[in-house]
């Protein structure tokens, strides 16, 4: 079954590196915004339309927001409608926010670069 990914990540190229790996492995089809605020708005009206994405790929290191406080953003709407927990799975170059993204009920976390194998581990769930 192909999954619905939304990736959340101001590098645009990585964005486009990672759906096209992601379709041409046939794991899934996704979407992707640039910003936390798009992204945030994308995920929200998915869910209110009844089509939620089954997995988020999101960066930590966003311009204007810091992708945890998307992240929290995100689990409070989740609650708020009641609806489970989407797998959200938390992006980044370095590994010092691990322990911070497990506490706030992230699913997962891969350091760029990451392969594809990895990301498999977390849309095949």
């Amino acid at each position: 079954m192909k999954r619905k990914i939304l990736i959340i990540d101001n590098e645009i190229a990585w964005c486009d590196l990672i759906k096209e790996a992601i379709e041409s492995a046939n794991l899934g089809k996704c979407q992707f915004s640039c910003t936390g605020v798009m992204g945030l708005a994308l995920f929200k009206a998915n869910i209110q339309n009844s089509i939620p994405y089954d997995v988020v790929l999101l960066d930590i290191h966003l311009n204007e927001h810091n992708g945890l406080t998307v992240l929290d953003k995100m689990r409070e709407f989740e609650e708020k409608v009641g609806m489970g927990n989407t797998t959200i799975i938390m992006v980044t170059g370095t590994t010092r926010e691990k322990e911070e993204a497990e506490k706030r009920q992230s699913n997962g976390y891969l350091n760029k670069p990451f392969s594809i194998a990895e990301l498999r581990n977390y849309i095949n769930v």
